[in-house]
């Protein structure tokens, strides 16, 4: 584009065009170079045909090497249809998520990752998972099985020491006597220590009160059997060698058998009781016998016997209870 200039005596000075209008100015430039029109109209115009339906064009040569266009006398008419302009579709708007639609979103989008979790976690876990159930099943039914086992022999162990009990029963100890024997010796510790006091009272009977005493001691030394039956080994091997014992030895032994509530209070406190005596503790004697006389849990017999010790010793009790006399 051009414009006059004021020192140029009417020449025209360039003008710098709009970015917006280069493009139109490139175009119209080259069809005025190949002979179109352009912006200044140079070339053939359209030439309306009768009845205005049709529009005639006058070749128009070309200088890019393209056909030239036949002439108008052979030119063909052509009819241009009106132009149809095609409707835009609208635009609808997305429909806001409603709270019933946005709570199956999320929990969709819950359901998916849940599920990505469980997967990750089942491929990194899932044989090892598989082979601690294994292991675990193997393990309790082996348990299962022992404990079985374990009755099964505890059942079979309980039977011989019946059958061993009623042959003594029937005066048989020839034949009690190999099984219980092979009782004391067994993996059963409570079968094991019973066929032993079983054992020191047969010993007992025969008249043999060492070997009996023996048999008590190592029961009550054995720290492997159970509790109430290592107290009453205790209280029988005290009971058989009490006259040969010091009383400081039985005090000793009977200490915490000697004490109110246990179960051995009775027969453990009246044996502490006399070697109290006999060690010249009255005080202490006269104390516990007390103790035993007014304890009404203990029998009729024992508690009468206590009472009178106590009284011999100075301790006034009470009456003496029902059955004493």
């Amino acid at each position: 584009m051009r414009r006059p200039g004021a020192r140029r005596r009417r020449h025209a000075g360039h003008v710098r065009a709009h970015a917006a209008l280069r493009a139109p100015l490139r175009r119209s430039r080259a069809a005025y170079r190949c002979g179109g029109g352009g912006v200044r109209g140079r070339g053939a115009r359209p030439q309306l045909s009768r009845g205005g339906r049709t529009l005639r064009r006058p070749p128009t040569p070309c200088c890019r090497g393209l056909r030239p266009a036949r002439s108008i006398a052979n030119a063909r008419p052509r009819r241009y249809a009106p132009r149809q302009t095609r409707r835009k579709r609208p635009i609808l708007a997305k429909a806001p998520l409603t709270p019933a639609t946005d709570d199956s979103f999320v929990r969709e989008v819950d359901e998916e990752y849940r599920k990505s979790q469980l997967q990750s976690f089942w491929a990194r876990w899932g044989i090892l998972l598989v082979a601690v159930v294994v292991i675990g099943l193997a393990a309790l039914g082996g348990f299962l099985w022992w404990q079985a086992e374990q009755r099964k022999q505890a059942g079979a162990t309980g039977e011989a020491f019946a059958q061993a009990l009623t042959k003594l029963e029937t005066g048989n100890l020839p034949e009690a006597a190999p099984i219980l024997t092979r009782l004391a010796s067994g993996d059963d510790k409570g079968y094991a220590a019973l066929a032993k006091l079983t054992q020191a009272a047969n010993l007992v009977t025969a008249g043999d009160t060492a070997g009996a005493t023996k048999i008590f001691d190592s029961v009550a030394a054995d720290t492997t059997q159970p509790q109430p039956l290592r107290d009453l080994a205790t209280i029988k091997a005290t009971r058989l060698a009490y006259d040969s014992l010091p009383p400081a030895t039985v005090i000793a032994r009977l200490k915490t058998l000697s004490l109110p509530g246990n179960p051995w209070f009775g027969v453990a406190g009246e044996m502490t009781a006399v070697a109290h005596i006999r060690a010249g503790q009255r005080d202490v004697a006269g104390a516990l016998l007390a103790s035993i006389a007014k304890d009404t849990t203990l029998p009729a017999s024992l508690r009468g016997r206590a009472q009178q010790l106590a009284g011999s010793l100075g301790v006034d009790t009470g009456p003496l209870p029902r059955g004493a006399q």
